[in-house]
């Protein structure tokens, strides 16, 4: 598609990345739109777009490492999950969503609000529980090895990713 843009002449192009060697724009692909200055190839600009809630999260687990990564409700309900065979999420996530009232009845106490992260670490394990929307939960768990700051930077790069993808949903 081509069209005029402030007398700049741009080219948009819209790719899909599941495979990297072709270009096949289907529901549920993790997709980018590029703008492309038709000139000289140049990008001038572009959106990163996750189709489905099990697709960001199976991309936040494969950047990250995660042995896990879910979306739980208050009431311990999974929304979605991207895991290791070997975890159990939606045993995890039911225990996981108390967390979500842990933080926010400490937030009410030290009259601060809702918390914007917690990290419980383990001796062989990390867990993350980051609040999404009021209600739900980003559940992220990794071994005990994992770099923290790594980790929360990961996360929090992928929240607004999530958060779009449910809002899909």
């Amino acid at each position: 598609m081509r069209f005029r843009s402030g007398g700049v002449r741009t080219l948009v192009v819209l790719r899909c990345d599941s495979d990297g060697t072709e270009p096949v724009a289907s529901s549920g692909a993790a997709m980018e739109l590029a703008i492309i200055d038709a000139r000289n190839g140049i990008r001038i600009g572009g959106v990163n777009m996750v189709g489905s809630l099990g697709e960001a999260l199976q991309t936040l687990r494969d950047a990250s490492g995660l042995m896990m990564a879910s979306v739980v409700g208050a009431d311990g309900l999974m929304i979605d999950s991207a895991h290791a065979p070997d975890v159990d999420a939606e045993s995890f996530s039911a225990f996981a969503a108390s967390g979500l009232l842990m933080m926010d009845a400490l937030g009410q106490e030290l009259g601060e609000g809702s918390a914007r992260q917690a990290i419980l670490e383990y001796g062989s394990s990390v867990v993350m529980l980051t609040p999404l929307q009021e209600e739900l939960l980003l559940v992220t768990v990794a071994k005990g090895e994992a770099n923290l700051g790594r980790m929360r930077l990961t996360v929090r790069r992928f929240v607004d990713q999530v958060s779009s993808a449910l809002a899909a949903v």
